[in-house]
C-alpha cells in the first residue's frame, strides 16, 4: 500500500477528471485535439486511476480495525463487480438471441462496471470507517455485518449507483 499522501493526490486527480467529464457533456474541450468520445474515454480512465490511488493508499491511522474493514469492503466490492459483469453479459446474450445478432461487451461498459465495483468498495469502506460509530467487525460473515448496518449500505449504495448512472448518461448525450 502506498502512503496517505497518494490518497490526497488520488482525490485531486479524481475530482479534476470528474469536472472535465461534466465539461465534456457540453461539448469537447477545445484545448485537447480529440473527439468528445475520445476525451470522455481519456477522463474516464483518469477517474479510474484516481479512484485506484485512493483505494490502495493507507489511512492516517492504519490499524487492525482499518485492515478488517478494508478486507470486508473488498469482499462486497468484488462481489458487486463480478455480479454486475455477469448480469450484463447475460443481458447482452438475451438481447442478441432476440435480435439474431452478435453483440459484444464494449470497453466502456466493462470499465464502467469495474469502476462500479471500485466505487462500491470505497463506499463500503468509508461507511465502515467514518459514518457508523457502531460498526463492529468480527469474524462473522459479510452478510451478518451488512445486516447490522442496513441503512448505511442502502443510502451510500444508492449514491454510488446515481453517480455512475449520471456518468453513463452524460456519455450517451
Amino acid at each position: 500500500m502506498s502512503s496517505y499522501k497518494n490518497k490526497v493526490y488520488g482525490l485531486v486527480i479524481t475530482l479534476v477528471a470528474l469536472v472535465a467529464l461534466l465539461a465534456i457533456s457540453h461539448g469537447p474541450l477545445p484545448f485537447i485535439q480529440a473527439s468528445a468520445d475520445e476525451q470522455f474515454n481519456l477522463f474516464f480512465a483518469v477517474v479510474t486511476f484516481g479512484l485506484y490511488m485512493i483505494a490502495w493508499s493507507k489511512e492516517k491511522n492504519d490499524d487492525e480495525r482499518v485492515q478488517k474493514i478494508r478486507a470486508k469492503a473488498m469482499q462486497v466490492g468484488l462481489g458487486v463487480m463480478i455480479t454486475s459483469i455477469l448480469a450484463f453479459i447475460f443481458c447482452i446474450d438475451v438481447l442478441a438471441i432476440k435480435k439474431h445478432e452478435v453483440t459484444t461487451l464494449g470497453g466502456t461498459e466493462l470499465a464502467l462496471m469495474l469502476d462500479f465495483g471500485l466505487g462500491t468498495y470505497l463506499t463500503v469502506f468509508y461507511i465502515g470507517l467514518f459514518f457508523d460509530p457502531a460498526w463492529v467487525y468480527n469474524d462473522d460473515t459479510v452478510m451478518v455485518n451488512i445486516k447490522k448496518n442496513k441503512q448505511f449500505f442502502v443510502v451510500y449504495f444508492l449514491a454510488v449507483v446515481v453517480l455512475f448512472v449520471l456518468i453513463f448518461l452524460l456519455h450517451k448525450k
